[in-house]
């Protein structure tokens, strides 16, 4: 999990034009979804996106970027768990779903690997430090700002 300012500011670059799945529970799984544009955190979000690249996490509440990059796998699992599955789970604050963002590599769905005893599999992920690439702010957002109180999650001090 990456801890965030607020979630709801935050986007996810370098998904955009790829095929996912969503998996949220109640909703049907249905393949061939492409993702538009930036992914923006606005309710729950569980996807499996069908991508070998790296993705940046765009926080513009601790003014930083976020570069995640990774090998040996084609998914990307991108999730934050919302209001209603946040106060679902017991070891989830209610209200920790505002700052934090779960983005990991993954052999998952047509990904799936099967390792088979004595073989050797490996998938990595990889946060650089000192990382420094600009990427250009959203041009514009409608601020909600509201009131809540906030899990308390120290920022990993990545620039």
């Amino acid at each position: 999990y990456f801890a965030v300012k607020e979630a709801e500011a935050v986007r996810v670059r370098g998904l955009d034009q790829v095929g996912y799945e969503d998996r949220v529970v109640g909703a049907p799984v249905v393949l061939g979804h492409v993702q538009q544009g930036d992914i923006r955190i606005d309710r729950e979000v569980d996807r499996i996106y069908h991508s070998t690249g790296a993705v940046e996490i765009y926080d513009p509440g601790f003014n930083r970027t976020i570069r995640v990059e990774k090998s040996g796998s084609a998914a990307t699992v991108v999730w934050n768990p919302w209001i209603r599955k946040s106060h679902a789970m017991p070891d989830f604050g209610d209200e920790e779903y505002h700052s934090m963002l779960c983005i990991e590599a993954a052999n998952a769905s047509v990904d799936a690997r099967t390792v088979f005893p004595g073989e050797k599999r490996r998938i990595s992920q990889t946060v650089p430090f000192g990382f420094t690439g600009r990427i250009t702010p959203p041009a514009s957002r409608k601020s909600a700002r509201r009131s809540r109180t906030r899990a308390s999650m120290t920022p990993f001090p990545i620039s």
